[in-house]
């Protein structure tokens, strides 16, 4: 959906996989040639993102397969060490909601494979730590739970921060909220965390946890959103 996305507003992407590309693969006069990268291989990756722009990591196990350690943490991890080798201006990590919520039924959910939420916040922790005192940017994007309907788009959205309140969210808008943090003007430079859920669905992740936030952002753009967004 993120490669089709870019491609629809003219902006060159090259998709990669960590094997030979399928068939089906993606194609149109701004999609280049896929290449591989697996995320377990800093060499691949170092082939894979050179010229770019922006890298958006999009890699996950799940029950298909994938090891979450080598996935979600050090495959995390690879990606911010090259994109910073590389000189990348911007990286953009789709991890997920509750994170930091141990007690959360979502945490403890999707946990159950392979312990991934605590993977996923270790490779959030690793981006961090990779891009501390660089003038390098990234936005980690934490979605709630995924539906596969159609998008909703930007004005039905709320963007949240400090991992408090999570919501279901359609991965199609998780696709368009990816591509516009890897092109926005706002967010150039900047280091941000923040989740993204349907605005109408969102709900404290604790009992003990507030509501509002404070932090809620919403608009109808997601440019005009990420211009409220808190760094750190």
């Amino acid at each position: 959906i993120i490669v089709n996305l870019l491609a629809q507003q003219g902006i060159k992407v090259t998709p990669t996989y960590a094997r030979t590309p399928p068939s089906s693969a993606p194609s149109g006069s701004a999609i280049q040639e896929a290449k591989v990268a697996d995320v377990t291989d800093q060499e691949s990756l170092t082939a894979a993102v050179a010229g770019a722009s922006a890298v958006i990591f999009a890699a996950s196990a799940s029950k298909k397969g994938g090891n979450a350690e080598k996935v979600d943490f050090l495959g995390v991890k690879n990606v911010a060490e090259v994109c910073q080798a590389s000189k990348i201006p911007r990286l953009v990590v789709i991890s997920s909601g509750a994170v930091t919520r141990p007690r959360s039924i979502g945490f403890k959910i999707t946990n159950l494979f392979g312990g991934i939420m605590g993977f996923k916040l270790k490779g959030e922790d690793a981006v961090r730590e990779v891009y501390a005192g660089t003038d390098l940017g990234y936005s980690i994007i934490r979605p709630g739970g995924l539906l596969s309907n159609a998008a909703l788009g930007a004005g039905k959205i709320e963007l949240n921060q400090r991992d408090t309140i999570a919501g279901e969210v359609n991965r199609a808008d998780v696709a368009e909220c990816a591509v516009a943090a890897a092109t926005s003007k706002s967010l150039a430079g900047k280091k941000v965390t923040f989740e993204v859920y349907n605005a109408d669905g969102g709900a404290p992740l604790e009992s003990n946890l507030p509501k509002p936030s404070g932090f809620e952002q919403r608009g109808d753009s997601y440019e005009t959103m990420f211009a409220g967004l808190k760094e750190g």
